[in-house]
């Protein structure tokens, strides 16, 4: 396939690539500790202590497995998103590179502070 009038494929910058890398490799390894976790914990685990009703506290375990699908969710949408930043400046895109890992240190915290909880 051959761009069509003039349209070159989209590669990302050098300077985002260690953003974008280091979000992969954390979405990988939230997704490892994640299915560890899933194989040694109860069939009930505790997602959010704020809910109204004391039973709502609980879901199956298999809700552990929304953190890693965000954190993917999250670099995917991103990197489809960062050809349209193209034409701004390189703080712009360094500055969208910094919200996606701090968007996958929150999905990882949140995960990990579930985890230490019901292990």
């Amino acid at each position: 396939m051959t761009p069509q009038s003039g349209s070159r494929p989209f590669r990302l910058p050098k300077y985002l690539r260690t953003y974008f890398a280091i979000s992969l490799v954390a979405s990988c390894i939230l997704t490892l500790v994640v299915t560890i976790a899933y194989f040694q914990v109860q069939p009930l685990i505790p997602i959010f202590y704020s809910l109204g009703e004391p039973a709502d506290y609980v879901a199956p375990k298999m809700w552990l497995f929304v953190f890693p699908a965000f954190s993917f969710a999250v670099t995917l949408v991103h990197l489809l998103i960062l050809p349209s930043l193209r034409s701004y400046h390189q703080v712009m895109n360094k500055l969208f590179g910094w919200v996606t890992l701090t968007m996958q240190a929150l999905c990882i915290v949140a995960a990990l502070r579930i985890i230490m909880i019901i292990w």
